[in-house]
């Protein structure tokens, strides 16, 4: 990156000549070895200086004034910024589309040799851990997994794979888990949806609704039971209106936690 930067003159540069060559040169030359690796974040910090420094025209031999936080910068333009990416936020979004892969590309071929070399339990890969010896790339799949896991969100069609209070499965709510009082009243934490459905394909009331709040009973009763003879259920990623993961959605999730799109379950 600094070879890159010394052939560049930035002081005749304008302002928004910078930032353009800035986001569309140099933003996109780390962006190679974070697909497979997390990167230290020195090493991050380090490269957002470089960013800042360019932008402003700082140099060791003039010191410029930065006249506006980084952090405000990162923001996006409706906000304010310049759409400049955060670097450790962008490093964690492209390995997270590695843990997708891992926990639903079931025909990628690199996805099955991880699964079939790493994945050491029977709970499936919602449980997985590195171990000390376990290669870098695996390491990292594993330290992001958590974050992808609670954006991915369940379309219920059987119940038979979806956990009733710990997945997210009823649009507009998260986990189930989150709105019981004393969670100690549970008695089966495990209990998948289709546990929750009688006989005659109704919902069992007396089971669970005591334990929720009303707003959440009455989104549990605008859905349609589970029935045994439907299709199997699926996950889909819910920071996206689409259902389909992007290294976009999951970064905007990082930045911005409390944006929650429309989720639709894909047909």
């Amino acid at each position: 990156m600094p070879q890159r930067l010394a052939n560049w003159k930035a002081k005749i540069l304008s302002l928004a000549g910078r930032i353009t060559l800035c986001k569309s040169v140099l933003a996109t030359v780390p962006l190679y070895p974070m697909q497979s690796a997390l990167l230290p974040e020195s090493i991050c910090n380090e490269i957002e200086r470089i960013f800042r420094r360019f932008i402003w025209a700082d140099s060791t031999e003039k010191k410029a004034i930065h006249l506006i936080k980084w952090s405000t910068l990162c923001q996006p333009k409706l906000d304010g910024g310049i759409g400049t990416r955060n670097m450790q936020s962008m490093n964690k979004a492209f390995v997270m589309k590695l843990g997708w892969g891992i926990l639903h590309d079931s025909d990628s071929l690199w996805a099955s040799v991880l699964r079939r070399k790493y994945i050491r339990t029977q709970e499936g890969t919602d449980q997985v851990h590195a171990k000390g010896r376990d290669s870098p790339l695996w390491k990292a799949i594993c330290k992001v997994l958590p974050d992808v896991i609670t954006g991915t969100a369940w379309s219920v069609r059987n119940g038979r794979n979806v956990k009733l209070w710990s997945d997210k499965w009823l649009e507009n709510f998260g986990p189930l888990i989150q709105y019981v009082p004393q969670v100690s009243s549970v008695n089966n934490i495990n209990a998948a949806v289709m546990d929750m459905v009688s006989p005659n394909n109704q919902w069992c009331w007396e089971a669970f609704a005591h334990l929720l709040h009303g707003q959440v009973v009455m989104g549990i009763a605008s859905y349609q039971p589970p029935a045994t003879d439907m299709k199997e259920d699926t996950r889909f990623w819910g920071s996206s209106a689409s259902g389909k993961f992007t290294v976009k959605s999951a970064y905007q999730m990082q930045e911005q936690p409390s944006s929650n799109p429309r989720r639709k379950d894909p047909t």
